[in-house]
């Protein structure tokens, strides 16, 4: 569902779409590589990863936002416990203008409004066997 309603993000049918997600200092993720997918890290320890749907007319095998955002994981701290917020921005771009799939900053264009994703981990204290 929420891919689908990216949608309003989108000017027109020849454009993709991305995400981009604001990830907290110390959490961490995963997502395997043949995702399209770029990582900044931020001074202040969080990272922004933008991740973005494949181009079926180049290789109609690309992988989909969709599928991406079903694989990514996410790790909180160790030991964290209570609740977090995970900011996400949605854009579009057009893919004649990436490299290896990747728009430039300035052709990303994002909403102006930005979502927030909340979370909450609850502790799960593990003590192997003595």
């Amino acid at each position: 569902t929420f891919v689908t309603n990216l949608g309003v993000a989108r000017k027109d049918s020849s454009e993709l779409l991305g995400v981009e997600l604001i990830i907290e200092p110390g959490w961490s993720f995963s997502l395997a590589n043949t995702f399209t997918q770029k990582t900044t890290k931020l001074a202040d320890g969080s990272s922004i990863l933008q991740i973005f749907d494949g181009d079926k007319s180049v290789n109609k095998n690309a992988p989909s936002l969709q599928d991406a955002l079903k694989a990514l994981s996410l790790t909180p701290p160790v030991n964290f416990s209570g609740d977090a917020h995970i900011s996400v921005k949605l854009g579009s771009f057009e893919p004649s203008l990436t490299v290896k799939g990747i728009p430039k900053d300035a052709d990303f264009v994002k909403l102006s409004t930005t979502g927030s994703i909340a979370l909450t981990v609850t502790s799960n204290f593990f003590s192997p066997p003595e």
